[in-house]
């Protein structure tokens, strides 16, 4: 029983990092479509190692990618879960500092500016497996056409 349930805690832990990282804010990403860098081409979705994002910004946050933690990526064979976190130093600063989720899930720290981009390197090609973000419980299909 007690190896069931280590099994059960370790898959909720890969498929859900942000369950597990309190001491960093999760931030939301969608695909990028050509906003700073080359988009997803969907049509290149069964052989692509590269996932180009767009990341919410917060106003608190530099330009850049510089406040973001490298991406926490959990594969399964019918999925791709990328989950985007700030790095410590922007979350626990006093103007990035969240007190409570907007409607739509965002931590509020201030108000949002445009996305930054952000290309996701994968371990495996993407395989045409359904995209994920991990900002939240459950985490947030997004698909690519």
């Amino acid at each position: 029983m007690g190896i069931v349930l280590l099994v059960g805690v370790l898959a909720v832990w890969e498929l859900f990092p942000s369950l597990f990282s309190p001491g960093s804010q999760v931030v939301s990403w969608k695909l990028d479509y050509g906003f700073g860098g080359p988009g997803f081409d969907p049509e290149a979705a069964q052989t692509t190692m590269i996932v180009p994002i767009e990341v919410s910004r917060p106003a608190c946050a530099p330009d850049g990618d510089s406040w973001l933690e490298p991406p926490v990526i959990a594969y399964t064979p019918w999925s791709v879960t990328i989950t985007m976190q700030m790095t410590d130093a922007i979350s626990e600063s006093p103007a990035c500092a969240v007190l409570e989720r907007n409607p739509s899930g965002l931590p509020v720290a201030g108000f949002y500016l445009s996305g930054t981009y952000y290309p996701v390197h994968l371990s495996e090609p993407l395989g045409g497996r359904a995209l994920f973000d991990g900002d939240g419980f459950p985490p947030q299909a997004r698909p690519y056409p």
